[in-house]
């Protein structure tokens, strides 16, 4: 049993303006309980939006010229055309010599050479044209980024716990607007000697007991989530941290109370508690503890 642990706040977030403008209405109050990607407030966005339709506009222009095909098929029809020229004038010569001269026959090869060229323009102009099309999309993308940074939404779950900007004042990029503070889990901070905290595991089963009249019967359950490598050098205690079950929303931060910790080696099927010295007690503990093992972060 680990006595006189504290409950804390276990996730508290500062919600900073992402643009600069005027605030417009609130969504919230403080008190209200917000789910992640809930709509707070939203910061005046006119100019932004006009960016937005102006990037849409470029795009639908850009897309518009490389859905034609008109100057593409003209330069092959062009092409069939003066290669056509070429051969016959070529076989009308080769019947009756100098039919055409030979003055006639090059400029004939140099209009055919153009309309190659002219394909090779509008195949290159084309490439062009979605390089372009492309960094359009881009800027549009870009545009609706900027838009989107002047709404002010929860980043998780929890409760408005303050708000420091109204409606119609201006904001600044970066400061902050709103806090929320997580109420389903809370953390509950305590010491235990090294000697118990070499016995603690990150992720062991734990229950709270409050010491408050009225919750002293009930029990929350929760698990470790830190224990330091560090211990005080002048009493020998180890902070440790216990992240506990408050979906009923019954415990609030300040609360007092302790922690049962199960043993995790009851031969029985029973579950024991690590006393102080490291022993474990109760029905089916066997004196057993679990070996120091330092967590991994994954």
């Amino acid at each position: 049993m680990i006595r006189d642990v504290v409950l804390t706040i276990s996730e508290a977030v500062e919600i900073p303006a992402e643009s600069v403008g005027k605030l417009g209405a609130l969504s919230v109050v403080e008190g209200d309980v917000v789910r992640r990607g809930s709509l707070l407030a939203e910061i005046d966005s006119r100019e932004a939006a006009n960016r937005v339709e102006a990037a849409e506009i470029a795009v639908r222009k850009v897309e518009t010229g490389t859905e034609s095909t008109i100057d593409a098929e003209y330069a092959r029809k062009a092409l069939e055309v003066a290669e056509t020229e070429l051969r016959r004038a070529v076989e009308a010569n080769e019947r009756v010599d100098e039919t055409y001269t030979q003055t006639e026959i090059d400029r004939l090869q140099l209009v055919v050479e153009r309309g190659r060229l002219e394909i090779e323009r509008e195949l290159f102009r084309d490439r062009v044209e979605r390089i372009d099309l492309d960094a359009r999309r881009n800027d549009l993308a870009f545009s609706r980024l900027l838009l989107d940074r002047h709404r002010i939404v929860a980043p998780i779950d929890g409760m408005i716990a303050s708000i420091e900007r109204r409606a119609g004042e201006w904001v600044e990029e970066g400061k902050s607007v709103f806090r929320i503070v997580r109420v389903d889990r809370l953390r509950a901070e305590g010491f235990v000697s090294a000697v118990d905290a070499a016995h603690l595991q990150r992720g062991a089963p734990v229950t709270f007991v409050a010491d408050l009249p009225g919750l002293e019967t009930e029990r929350f359950q929760g698990t470790i989530t830190f224990v330091s490598f560090e211990s005080n050098p002048v009493d020998d205690l180890v902070k440790i941290w216990a992240e506990i079950d408050n979906s009923r929303e019954r415990l609030r931060p300040g609360l007092r109370g302790s922690l049962r910790l199960e043993s995790a080696v009851p031969t029985d099927g029973a579950p024991g508690i690590i006393a102080p010295g490291g022993g474990a007690t109760g029905e089916g503990a066997t004196g057993n503890v679990l070996p120091f093992d330092r967590p991994i972060r994954q």
